[in-house]
């Protein structure tokens, strides 16, 4: 895992482990729509949490944490960081 919106690997962590913990005993409900970028809220969708804080204590909602279904989450989201690489290796913006 590697560092993310100013905070460690290590911190990230911590609190995927948490929150694994909390989905597994039933104190946090898994993921479901609406997804808070699309508004996609189709059942048969697969949703994760997608986290922006991962300061302590641990924030288990907005702002902190968002439900995304897994194409904004994997392709919208966590992607427009790697486009935004290749603009600034490439030298243009488009």
């Amino acid at each position: 895992m590697e560092s993310y919106n100013e905070y460690s690997a290590t911190e990230r962590l911590s609190k995927l482990r948490a929150m694994n913990r909390l989905l597994a005993s039933g104190e946090l409900a898994p993921a479901v729509g609406p997804c808070d970028l699309c508004g996609d809220s189709d059942a048969s969708v697969k949703f994760e949490y997608h986290d922006e804080d991962y300061g302590a204590p641990p924030i288990w909602g907005k702002p902190a944490q968002y439900c995304l279904c897994l194409h904004c989450h994997r392709f919208k989201l966590h992607k427009r960081f790697v486009e935004e690489c290749q603009v600034q290796r490439s030298g243009s913006r488009s």
